[in-house]
């Protein structure tokens, strides 16, 4: 029931916001009719061209819940990003090529693999 009452809430403000926002400029589109009304025509195109962008700042920037979601998101990002700058990367020959890796045991590499021909070798150091 609670929810219920909240949705009807959240829809109510959303309609408060948009029907000005949709509704204004089709007053200076019923105005624009005229030939003599080249102004009411300009205006009906700028607020129509300007719709999306008044929608954005009301619906999005303005409600403190997408803000919210958005600093949370921020926040994520941000630790996501920095956890992948400290991974420790280890260089090309690490312990997966030498066999010194805990719990394997070391094997002999062929002359293939100890050639100066590098472009073939990959780098499993990540996984």
């Amino acid at each position: 029931c609670h929810s219920v009452i909240k949705s009807k809430g959240l829809t109510a403000k959303a309609v408060a916001v948009l029907l000005p926002i949709l509704g204004s400029s089709w007053i200076f589109g019923v105005l624009a009719v005229n030939d003599h009304a080249m102004v009411f025509q300009y205006m009906f195109a700028i607020f129509n061209s300007l719709q999306g962008f008044f929608i954005f700042l009301f619906h999005c920037l303005l409600n403190s819940e997408v803000r919210a979601a958005f600093k949370h998101k921020t926040k994520v990002w941000s630790l996501t990003s920095s956890s992948i700058r400290n991974i420790n990367v280890k260089p090309f020959n690490s312990d997966i090529m030498t066999g010194n890796r805990p719990g394997t045991t070391p094997t002999k590499m062929n002359n293939w693999d100890k050639s100066t021909n590098s472009a073939n070798r990959i780098d499993l150091s990540a996984v």
